[in-house]
């Protein structure tokens, strides 16, 4: 029974307390839902159940669109940055926001395609490539916002689940941020940072936000640490050797989501992260650059601002606790611009865009030459795991 409708009388005397003249019961019916903890409870019920049928359908959708193709199912996946470029054995699979990727939002910032690419490498194998992505900001405000925007990333890691439970596979992901570097550290702007920690600062939007509890049984607990590094040790040394090999750069980076996204840093803002960072450097994460830059390389972690990194590396680390193993990944950083007394008064969207589609493209060999050497280690070649998949849960109900 609708909670209305237990409740006439105080529904009758409306009108006296607004001044309205009399209305139909149905007319508040819609104002109630919103109001009403019963009704927003079945919503947000009904809500979850459905983004966890379209998580296990969609990735149904794709492994049969990789067979349709005869493509080997995929050894990785990423989300690319503007400015990356599929290259000419990329072969599209589609749009975000269109057909089989309905349900995955379409990016709304200036320089994201949307596109997605299978992009074969090494013996037949396959990446499954995003080239753009939608933005938390973008989607702040909105109820379920949170659910939308860890779509893609939730399909990624409920193939990626499968494929342990079906292959003994661990594909990594690979993500890739355009970023400032404050003023006096290592990085300069079209050079590259692997991350090593990231921090959100805005956090207006995470995937543990909004309702959950449902979601949580199928994804695993919205409650994470994240006092680990962001970037995978293994793979981490290997992309950096191969950048090396293409005489190209490469530093550790700790990056921060600035305050007050989609606004630039103002200088307070600046010296705090700068400073931070440097006393870092003496504490984990400057010894987690050593174990994959070298000794001595703690020095040159640098810090980083960007404008949201935080809500796909939570996604990511989302697992069930304390046995199921953390998703592989790599983040990296394309500086796009000099954080600092001059270069954050000359900041602009449009030159960060540019920049970053002179440099972008640079990193995709060393990416692909890095995935072909991980993908013969044991790090990537796991045995079979447990299924944590969705797809299992949801065939045992």
């Amino acid at each position: 029974m609708n909670p209305l409708e237990q409740r006439i009388l105080r529904v009758n005397r409306i009108p006296k307390i607004t001044g309205e003249p009399p209305f139909n019961y149905e007319d508040l019916i819609d104002i109630e839902a919103k109001i009403s903890p019963l009704l927003v409870a079945r919503e947000r019920a009904r809500v979850q159940a459905l983004e966890i049928l379209n998580i296990s359908q969609d990735a149904d959708d794709l492994e049969g669109l990789f067979r349709e193709k005869n493509l080997p199912l995929p050894s990785a996946y990423a989300v690319f940055t503007t400015g990356h470029v599929p290259g000419e054995n990329a072969i599209k699979l589609g749009t975000l926001g269109e057909n089989i990727f309905q349900n995955f939002p379409s990016p709304e910032t200036k320089g994201h395609q949307g596109e997605v690419y299978a992009l074969p490498f090494a013996d037949g194998l396959s990446m499954l490539g995003f080239f753009g992505r939608a933005h938390p900001n973008e989607y702040f405000g909105h109820p379920y916002g949170a659910i939308i925007v860890a779509h893609q990333l939730r399909v990624v890691k409920e193939l990626i689940r499968r494929e342990r439970a079906d292959l003994g596979i661990d594909p990594p992901v690979f993500l890739s941020y355009l970023a400032g570097a404050a003023e006096g550290h290592a990085l300069h702007i079209g050079r590259t940072g692997l991350i090593l920690s990231d921090t959100e600062k805005t956090n207006v939007l995470h995937p543990g936000h909004g309702p959950a509890v449902l979601l949580d049984e199928f994804l695993g607990t919205h409650f994470q640490g994240k006092f680990e590094s962001t970037s995978d040790e293994t793979l981490g040394r290997i992309f950096v050797d191969k950048i090396h090999e293409n005489g190209l750069v490469i530093q550790p980076v700790a990056v921060a989501g600035t305050p007050g996204t989609t606004e630039f840093q103002n200088p307070e803002e600046t010296l705090e992260w700068k400073k931070t960072v440097e006393m870092g450097r003496e504490y984990a994460t400057g010894r987690y650059a050593e174990t994959i830059f070298g000794q001595g390389s703690r020095h040159f972690l640098t810090a980083a601002f960007g404008m949201g990194i935080t809500f796909e590396q939570a996604t990511l680390r989302q697992r069930f606790l304390p046995e199921e193993i953390p998703v592989k990944k790599i983040g990296m950083l394309i500086i796009t611009d000099i954080v600092g007394i001059k270069g954050s008064k000359d900041v602009a969207h449009q030159s960060n865009i540019e920049a970053a589609v002179r440099s972008a493209p640079l990193y995709q060999t060393p990416l692909l030459q890095a995935l072909s050497e991980y993908v013969n280690t044991s790090e990537f070649n796991i045995g079979k795991q447990k299924d944590y998949s969705i797809r299992a849960k949801l065939g045992v109900l």
